[in-house]
């Protein structure tokens, strides 16, 4: 995002513009600082009070945050009401420095530079005296309990025993401070509720950097052992916890790679193997199974080895329901299967591999090394394989048939090239197919062979392909217009006549008209609302258009005396 400071109002919604003009000559953007060099803070008031950052760099606004709700566009009125106060005060800046320099001043003259927020800040902290600032610093963390659990914080970072229990204080003082009488964690409070562990990460990431993996991983462990359970009382919906979680679990297997101390590799594979198993995931496998990824990056003997394949069938155990039972068992395979490569050699993940094809990763492993060995015989006996035993999954069947059409490429093989690029489109409905579809056949054939798949489509109800705005496309691409025309009458709305007006007003414009005139008294019957009015004086306006202006002024006639109470037809019709 890159828009001018000076004429943002044309890059943005008219509505949002004028509401958040509003707010600003109401006088509710309070606070407006520089917090640094181009970086701007602001409260805007309003039911609720919001903080909206702006950043801005050569008079462009490069990035705009408002942690309001509004979701429904690029900007909220609140960060336009910000805009126009930062628009006013630098406006208001230049003008002063103007006055002191003197209108006959030359332009070069280098303008006084104002301060900054973080430069006022850093400006006093430099003229206080050491024993001040302490005591200043002592002062505000026993009166405010989430930062004096940062500076608690500060030694456990530098120590290299176990710092948990001051990590875990600093996190669930920031969900403490978050909730709501309730206990719950609101949508707009997740980023405050996360604001310490994702501070306390920065931390850890820092001592990665310097080759501390070992100091960093009880962050990663606390963040992930704290979070997790609180999302059963947060509404998550920007994805706040979930970011920060994944984070965690990332950097957590980063740092059981990189630590070289076998002793704390033992106990990395035990707490990995012990979390998995935890209550507190309970309705969480993909995290369990994550516990489980990450020991499998770090086992050093057989022992371990059968523990973590006799933990990942006991995870699988407990599955219920179909599709969990599948994702459950399919997770197990690969992490076994990875084990498998690194530690028993070529013939044990060979072998295993033929055992368990009935796992989607496991058959998936087992045609790319068929097809990159050349092997397309075996590679297609998988792929049909793959859809008769996934054909309730189309996702899947999709998956093997764009298999099965790969290895018809590679071997040319034109009749097996037609034959899936025809299935695929029936199951997808997806363009791309069917092009591939028609370069399969020749000029003289294809008509007839369009002929063929519309009447196939019309047939099959459980086609993806099978629908109005499918076949609509297919008489377009193939400029059969008087088909296209039977086809929106048969299915006449706003919405159709919305997609294919363009396509069918050069060809038949006095058939549109006509539909159009149904179209409107159709519609009219119902007093349903002025976007629903706007929708019918559009058609009337498209009427016009195709040549029938004094039809239209008839309607609107017409339309007036019928609908004389509904005064936002009326307000509308004044428009055509």
């Amino acid at each position: 995002m890159k828009i001018s400071l000076s004429n943002f109002k044309s890059k943005i919604d008219s509505v949002i513009v004028e509401r958040g003009e509003g707010y600003f000559y109401q006088g509710l953007v309070r606070e407006l600082e520089e917090i640094d060099e181009g970086q701007w803070l602001a409260l805007v008031e309003g039911t609720e009070d919001y903080n909206v950052k702006v950043k801005v760099e050569n008079n462009k606004i490069v990035e705009s945050v408002c942690d309001c709700p509004y979701d429904l566009g690029s900007f909220c009125k609140h960060e336009v009401a910000v805009y126009c106060a930062v628009q006013e005060y630098l406006a208001e800046e230049n003008n002063t420095v103007g006055e002191v320099m003197g209108k006959n001043k030359r332009k070069t003259e280098k303008k006084v530079k104002r301060k900054t927020v973080a430069e006022a800040i850093d400006e006093i902290l430099r003229e206080l005296s050491h024993e001040l600032l302490v005591e200043m610093a002592r002062d505000y963390a026993l009166k405010n309990r989430e930062f004096r659990s940062i500076i608690l914080s500060q030694k456990a970072l530098e120590s290299s025993g176990d710092s948990r229990k001051v990590y875990r204080q600093i996190i669930r003082e920031s969900l403490r401070s978050a909730r709501d009488r309730h206990g719950f964690i609101d949508y707009w409070s997740t980023r405050q509720a996360v604001r310490s562990a994702m501070e306390l990460m920065d931390k850890a990431d820092q001592l990665m950097d310097k080759n501390k993996a070992a100091q960093a991983a009880p962050i990663y462990q606390t963040v992930i052992e704290e979070l997790i359970p609180e999302l059963q009382r947060a509404d998550d919906s920007n994805g706040d916890f979930g970011e920060a979680i994944n984070w965690a679990f990332e950097q957590f297997g980063k740092c059981a790679d990189l630590i070289k101390d076998k002793n704390v590799k033992v106990e990395l594979f035990s707490y990995c193997l012990n979390e998995a198993d935890h209550e507190r995931y309970d309705g969480w496998s993909d995290w369990q199974w994550e516990f489980l990824r990450i020991a499998s990056k770090i086992i050093s003997n057989d022992d371990e080895e059968k523990s973590l394949f006799a933990k990942a069938d006991e995870i699988c155990s407990k599955s219920t329901g179909e599709f969990s039972d599948k994702y459950d068992h399919e997770r197990a395979a690969e992490i076994k299967l990875d084990v498998i490569k690194r530690r028993g050699g070529k013939k044990e993940a060979e072998r295993f591999i033929f055992d368990n094809l009935c796992y989607t990763p496991i058959r998936r492993i087992a045609i790319e090394k068929a097809f990159s060995n050349k092997n397309f015989l075996q590679a297609k006996q998988l792929a049909n394989d793959g859809i008769e035993q996934n054909k309730n999954y189309l996702g899947l069947v999709v998956e093997w048939l764009n298999w099965l059409l790969k290895i018809a490429e590679r071997e040319k093989n034109k009749k097996d090239i037609k034959k899936y690029t025809k299935k695929l489109f029936f199951e997808t409905g997806e363009f791309d197919y069917y092009d591939k579809f028609k370069k399969t056949c020749s000029q003289k054939d294809w008509e007839a062979e369009v002929k063929k798949l519309l009447k196939e489509l019309n047939k099959a109800k459980n086609s993806r392909a099978s629908n109005l705005y499918t076949i609509a496309e297919i008489f377009i691409k193939e400029e059969q217009w008087p088909e296209l025309l039977d086809l929106v009458r048969r299915n006449l709305s706003m919405q159709t006549m919305n997609f294919y007006h363009k396509h069918l007003a050069k060809h038949f414009p006095d058939d549109l008209i006509v539909i159009y005139e149904q179209l409107c008294r159709k519609e009219l019957i119902q007093a349903i609302g002025r976007a629903h009015y706007q929708e019918v004086c559009r058609m009337l306006r498209r009427m016009k258009k195709l040549g029938a202006g004094e039809k239209v002024n008839e309607l609107v006639d017409e339309f007036r005396i019928t609908y004389k109470n509904r005064r936002a037809l009326l307000d509308e019709l004044d428009q055509v």
